[in-house]
């Protein structure tokens, strides 16, 4: 269940904690990434790294969002 949490967590990052929509196309956008790096199996893009991609790409939400996050979780 953990990976499952994980996914959530950064698809509603990724489309924003007070929008629903917004986190389901996170949501959307995640699997689809994910599915594309099983898919592409070549080089370092290989199904080994099919769990490792979602928390690489929070770490770049976070760095890159982490004013506005902070400021929605202040006004919320």
């Amino acid at each position: 269940g953990f990976l499952f949490g994980l996914y959530g967590f950064v698809a509603a990052s990724l489309g924003g904690f007070k929008s629903q929509t917004g986190a389901v196309i996170g949501g959307f956008l995640v699997g689809v990434g994910r599915a594309m790096i099983i898919g592409i199996d070549w080089g370092p893009f290989n199904s080994d790294y099919k769990d490792v991609w979602p928390m690489a790409l929070l770490i770049v939400i976070l760095l890159l969002r982490s004013g506005r996050l902070a400021e929605e979780e202040r006004l919320g």
